[in-house]
Order: structure tokens, then sequence, then C-alpha cells
């Protein structure tokens, strides 16, 4: 068993798990080296999580011991004790009015109570001294201001900052992982080398297959497209004096962007959460209006094929696009940005290079004559590690025609620009510059579908 929250390097991790297909620049020699790593930290990682068992173990025996002794009482009233001298002068402090009494209190609080609480003389307070403090944090986090968190008695503070720890009705695995884990002065040979053996798996999964870089950080399903200079390619598959030809583009934001197209099985969990009026305006529909999904009469409800659940959603206005993706706390890519995506720095013609090689992606020629499951193709990557970003299908984006940007919150019923492709293009038509025109508000299909898009959360 191994104890302790999953870190968000775990979480990034296991978003990186199962997704390896051809590398770029694999280097043989860096993998090895970090192949040792792992296994050597590994090796201390399960001593560590040995040492932590018996921690865990007697810490258990201590803590169901003193909750069944007069519910803990023992264990408040030495709490207590440490904390009534320095709650006593942050309540004086807070009683005066003025900013400057009020941050003095908050200075006692902060820089006295580690040292009171090193003054607790009952086990197993001696073993708890980070997680009592952070309790007490909380409690007080919860509070408008200083004087309000200070409102509550000695008594009642000792009581909430050990209820988690000596409820016997939460399972202690609960207790654990629920905070104990992370302050445990016996833990803490375990909590490095946690992050430690977290971080050399994800950069040997990243030495193997180097555009997992790109999703490290990211929330799962998504890929960064870096901030800078890209191209927005030019016209192919469609009247070429048309529209504007290849020019040089900005991105002035790191931007996420769905690794793969919106899926079936996604977009019916969507549909399920809507009213019945509504659920029938966002129906997938083909061009002739009619609902491609059928309807299950044991259910009472249209659903698409079993076995397309993890294809991608299409016969999807860009209206019904949108308002999926608001749901989500997206929105779709615009042309930059889809460009970006799919032709990266070197402006690639096709996501994966400058040619159209057979088995990258889901076109005319592989002779699918449909959808296929989101991700199947793994050689056809983009440069940051995108799926289907050509063919399979084509996609919405939030640009119009005359390249000004979609209004999400009013969509004029105008061409909008579509990329990518679908399984009924050929060779030219899903390349990158590939592009064509369909109507916002009416046009729908059963090649055409979509993917999300986010800015990345600013740094503080």
């Amino acid at each position: 068993m191994e104890f302790g929250k999953p870190s968000t390097l775990i979480l990034s991790l296991l978003v990186l798990v199962g997704m390896a297909a051809a590398q770029p620049k694999i280097d043989a020699k860096k993998i090895a080296t970090l192949e040792k790593k792992v296994a050597r930290l590994q090796a201390q990682f399960d001593q560590d999580n040995s040492s932590l068992r018996e921690t865990y173990n007697a810490l258990e025996r201590k803590l169901d011991k003193a909750a069944q002794e007069n519910d803990g009482a023992k264990l408040k009233a030495d709490l207590k004790r440490v904390l009534e001298p320095v709650l006593a002068k942050a309540r004086d402090f807070a009683s005066k009015s003025g900013t400057a009494n009020r941050r003095k209190a908050q200075q006692v609080l902060k820089n006295e109570l580690p040292k009171a609480l090193e003054k607790l003389e009952l086990e197993p307070l001696g073993s708890l001294k980070g997680y009592i403090e952070a309790r007490l944090r909380s409690v007080w986090s919860q509070t408008a201001n200083i004087s309000d968190a200070l409102t509550l008695s000695d008594e009642d503070l000792a009581s909430k900052a050990l209820e988690t720890a000596l409820d016997q009705t939460i399972p202690f695995f609960e207790r654990w992982n629920g905070g104990l884990s992370e302050s445990v002065d016996g833990g803490a040979p375990y909590r490095l080398i946690y992050k430690q053996l977290a971080q050399a798996k994800i950069d040997l999964a990243v030495a193997k297959d180097p555009l997992l870089a790109f999703q490290i950080g990211c929330d799962p399903g998504f890929a960064r497209v870096p901030s800078g200079a890209y191209t927005l390619a030019s016209t192919s598959g469609f009247n070429q004096g048309y529209r504007k030809k290849t020019r040089r583009i900005s991105i002035d934001r790191e931007v996420w962007i769905g690794l793969h197209e919106v899926t079936n099985e996604e977009y019916l969990e969507w549909i399920r959460s809507l009213p019945e009026s509504e659920r029938q305006k966002h129906l997938p529909r083909n061009s002739s209006g009619v609902i491609m999904w059928a309807l299950n009469p044991e259910k009472g409800e249209n659903l698409p094929p079993a076995d397309k659940m993890n294809h991608p959603v299409v016969g999807i206005n860009l209206k019904s696009a949108v308002q999926f993706a608001a749901v989500r706390g997206c929105r779709l890519p615009t042309e930059a940005e889809w460009c970006a995506m799919a032709g990266g720095p070197d402006v690639l013609p096709y996501p994966w290079g400058p040619n159209w090689e057979a088995d990258r992606c889901n076109d005319r020629e592989s002779g699918n004559n449909d959808t296929t499951a989101v991700g199947s193709f793994t050689k056809g990557r983009g440069p940051f590690g995108h799926y289907d970003v050509a063919g399979n299908v084509a996609e919405w984006i939030l640009t119009y025609e005359s390249g000004k940007s979609v209004d999400p919150a009013k969509i004029e019923d105008d061409n909008v620009a579509v990329r990518g492709g679908s399984y009924k293009d050929g060779k030219r038509d899903v390349s990158s510059g590939w592009v064509w025109l369909k109507r916002a508000l009416f046009d729908r299909d059963s090649t055409t579908g979509f993917r999300l898009a986010r800015f990345a959360p600013s740094k503080k």
C-alpha cells in the first residue's frame, strides 16, 4: 500500500500513460540513464513506503486509543493548554481598533503558534504538530478577518483542530490521505521520494516521447501551444483567390487545445444535462436536418451507436459547439491558434511533416469511409502532440471568413472557417492549409466536428 495524496506530478503522469507513438529526436543514452534513476528511486521509495507503514500503523493505534478515552479529552486539554497564551495575546491585539493591530494579531499567530505546539506533552500530539497547525490555519481562513477568527474559544479551536484525526467514523486511510500524511514527521522521507520518483517517471516518459512535454501542467486531455510567431497557412482545397494567402501571425498567450476532437460520449453527457426542449436543438443532425443518433426505446433518448462512443461527434453547428465548450469552461480555437497547432513554428504542411504519408490520418486514402476512434492514428500527431489534426473530421473554429473572431455570446449567421479535412477528403484537403467555409448557424453534416481550447491560466 502506498500512502499520501497523489501530487499534481502523479496526476500529470497519469495523463501521459498509454500514449506512446512515433518519437522525434529520441536520445537512447538519456533514456537508459533515466531508467536507472527510476529503478533506484523506486527501490528507495519501496523502502521508505515500508517505513511509513510502521508510522501509519503506530499513529492509527494511538489516535484510536485516544479517541476512546473520553472522546480524546486529554489530547484536547493538552492542546488547549499550549494554545491559551498565544490566543490570548492575539485576541488582545485583535480587540483594539486599527489595521495595524489586526496585523499584529496575525503576526502573533504566524510566529508563535509553531513554538507553542512544540510544548505539547501527550502522544500522539508530538507527531501531529504540522497537521494541527494546518488545521487551525484552515479554520481561521474561513472567517472574514482575524477578529472573527478569534471569536472561537480555546476549547472549540482545540476540538476543531483534532476532530478529523480523532473521528473513528472515518476510515483511517481517509484521515491519512486527508492531511495527516502531509505533515506527520515520519512521513517526510516518503513525501520527498514520492515527488522525486513521480518527476523521474515523467522525465522518462518525455524522453521516450518528447511530445508529451506539451501536456505537462495542462488539464487532462489538453496540450499546450506556446505563445510566439507562427504562420497562418494558405488556402488549399478551396478557391485559392477567395481568401487571404499565407501570412505571419502571433500567438500572444499560451493556449491549451484539446488533444483530440470532442467525442460522442462527451457530447452525450452534455446532452443528457439539458432540458428536453434544449436537447432537441442540439442533437446531432445531418445536412437534411435529420437526427443522426437513433432513438433507443428502452432509454427513451437518442443515442450514438455503442461502438462509436469514442468517435468524434459530428452533425453539430457552431452554436452547439460553442455552448458545449462554454459548459466545459472552454471555447473553440481561433484560426490562428488552429494553424499554430497544426503547423508549429516550422510551418509543416501536414501535422507530422512536409509530405502526405499513408497510415498517418483517417482520410479518403485510408479506405475507412467513416470516422474512427479519436487518437487511433498515433503516427500522425501534430508538432505539439495533438491527434487527428488532419482527417477524421473537419473542425469548426472561432474565426469568420473575413478573419474576424467569432463572439461566442453573439454568433452571426455568417461563413466561418473550418479546418483539418475529414475521412472523405483526399491528400491535399487534409493538409494544414486546407480550409472550407460553412454557415455558423445553419450548416451541420457528417464530416464536421470540433475540439476545445482555452487560455493557459495566468501565472501569479
